[in-house]
């Protein structure tokens, strides 16, 4: 009994590595999966704790992707819609307000 607790342990613990690098990236390989999902323009930066920061723009949203270069581990994957400026409640479109004004 404890023969196969311990293989299967042992096996549990072996395949985790392979695990961990199907899910590691890296800022190129990301930046290839933007483009092929439609961004027209990518930036690159660094946070504050050294991690790679990714945006992607599209016409209709922003795409935001913090990797961890130590570990190739994703941190953060987030999805911004960018709001259409003809959906906006002020006439010109804008959005602002203008204080004073007289109709």
């Amino acid at each position: 009994m404890f023969q196969r607790v311990l293989i299967i342990l042992c096996l549990a613990v072996s395949l985790l590595p392979i695990r961990a690098l199907a899910e590691t990236t890296t800022v190129a390989a990301m930046q290839q999966e933007m483009i092929d999902d439609g961004a027209i323009w990518i930036r690159l930066k660094k946070t504050l704790f050294g991690r790679d920061k990714v945006y992607g723009y599209t016409d209709t949203h922003v795409r935001i992707v913090v990797i961890d270069p130590k570990s190739g581990r994703i941190v953060k994957d987030k999805t911004i819609p960018i709001p259409d400026p003809n959906d906006l409640n002020t006439p010109d479109g804008t959005g602002l307000s203008v204080s004073g004004a007289t109709d």
